[in-house]
């Protein structure tokens, strides 16, 4: 049976299990459950307690349109493939074997964006796997900009020491409180490159007297010239003099 009206309303008994709508394709050959069309959204849906949509650049006009007061807005799950597909231009072409709680595709445009005023704009948290993981073929990996802080920032079992000349803002800061704040490693090139029109490489030790601001285990070599400036302190002899030996 087919109903066609301007406008219908379906509301099930006050505690009652039932949905408003329900169609089914168990029986009949139907492509779509449900299509709507509407000049401000074509479905617009609220869960739980009563709230008024959420407006937004980008919430006020939508295909689909999914608020609630406690409970998730919008929610999409799949056993074995995607929950979530976002998609932005015409015709992108995705490989159909990308399994995913969510997935955004573009062609020319970024596939996801994550955005907050004041708090992380995208967040990967995981217990035994890898938090955030960036791939490329042919670009950057993973790309961090900051107009006023550190570009990119690596942590492990909290802070390390702040230093005390350069403090803790720089391009890419790895720091830590028990563990190396940065380890290079390479098998056929540096595992650390330092370049600059400044100072390539800059080491400082928190007590200059005890503590090392360079230690090499191996051999070093040095192609150019050695500036230092020598440390003078007075030695006693076994003959009684005060001899003044001078160390790098």
């Amino acid at each position: 049976m087919t109903t066609v009206s301007e406008s219908f309303l379906a509301a099930p008994d006050p505690g009652s299990s039932l949905p408003g709508f329900w169609t089914s394709i168990d029986t009949i050959p139907y492509q779509f459950g449900v299509v709507g069309f509407g000049t401000a959204s074509g479905v617009v849906a609220c869960g739980g307690t009563f709230t008024t949509r959420l407006f937004g650049p980008y919430s006020t006009v939508a295909g689909v349109h999914g608020t609630a007061r406690d409970f998730t807005g919008v929610a999409g799950t799949s056993l074995n493939h995607v929950g979530v597909y976002g998609q932005v231009e015409d015709r992108v072409p995705v490989p159909g074997e990308l399994h995913a709680g969510v997935l955004g595709a573009a062609t020319t445009q970024p596939g996801v964006i994550g955005f907050s005023r004041e708090n992380d704009g995208s967040q990967g948290l995981s217990f035994t796997g890898t938090a955030v993981r960036g791939i490329s073929f042919f670009g950057p990996a993973v790309n961090g900009f900051s107009a006023a802080l550190t570009g990119v920032m690596g942590m492990s079992q909290g802070k390390g020491p702040l230093s005390l000349i350069w403090g803790n803002i720089a391009g890419v800061v790895g720091t830590s409180d028990q563990q190396p704040g940065v380890i290079g490693t390479s098998n056929t090139a540096a595992g650390v490159v330092g370049f600059s029109n400044n100072i390539g490489v800059y080491g400082e030790a928190t007590d200059p007297a005890g503590d090392y601001a360079g230690y090499f285990s191996g051999n070093v070599l040095i192609t150019g010239g050695l500036s230092h400036n020598f440390t003078r302190s007075a030695v006693a002899f076994p003959d009684g003099t005060q001899r003044a030996l001078y160390g790098m």
